[in-house]
């Protein structure tokens, strides 16, 4: 029996619509943002080990380590504006000072008063907009097992920036980060010159 071309038509035109409006198989919301949160964890992972890299090399120049102000010129996209100013602020306050210690007596990047030759970045948490990125000191191929700083970033204008420095456990919490350091020296002198002025 043979079947016209007319009568095969509608059956033709059914699988072609079934065929194109077909479904796509579209990956979760929950999946893209983990993935996005992932990929955005290992950039800045690697952001912050390059950074450190360079910056241990900077502090072992055999000219002598480099000065933070000059750290902060040769990268200042890499420093939020306050973190930036304060840590300015400090140095120029310490420049003025010469037999008295006012400001920062310690590598507030590495945490440290002495020569290190390695960090390595641990894994890295998200808090909000903010990663915190533990670096862990490694001497002699020996990693430490506690972080000897945990830097604190978050990503503006396509790029990652440090906006503080996160140390230790003390019996002072304000001086388990940079920033809290920074303001208690800046209250000190503040109070220091207050009251010379009253004599």
């Amino acid at each position: 029996m043979k079947i016209s071309a007319l009568a095969l038509a509608p059956a033709l035109v059914l699988i072609m619509v079934t065929t194109c409006t077909a479904p796509v198989q579209a990956k979760p919301a929950a999946s893209l943002q983990k993935s996005a949160v992932a990929n955005n964890a290992k950039s800045c992972s690697d952001f912050v080990q390059n950074f450190y890299n360079w910056y241990v090399v900077q502090m072992n120049l055999k000219t002598g380590p480099a000065s933070l102000d000059k750290i902060l010129t040769m990268k200042p996209q890499s420093f939020s504006a306050e973190l930036a100013k304060q840590l300015k602020a400090d140095s120029a306050a310490s420049a003025k000072v010469k037999d008295e210690i006012v400001g920062l007596d310690f590598d507030p990047i590495l945490a440290t008063q002495s020569d290190t030759n390695k960090y390595v970045a641990g894994a890295v948490t998200t808090k909000g907009a903010t990663y915190l990125v533990p670096m862990f000191d490694r001497t002699e191929n020996k990693i430490a097992k506690e972080p000897a700083v945990t830097a604190e970033l978050i990503y503006s204008n396509g790029n990652f920036v440090f906006t503080n420095f996160h140390y230790q456990k003390t019996d002072i919490p304000v001086n388990e980060n940079l920033l809290g350091r920074l303001k208690t020296l800046r209250d000190d002198r503040a109070k220091y010159d207050r009251e010379h002025k009253k004599k």
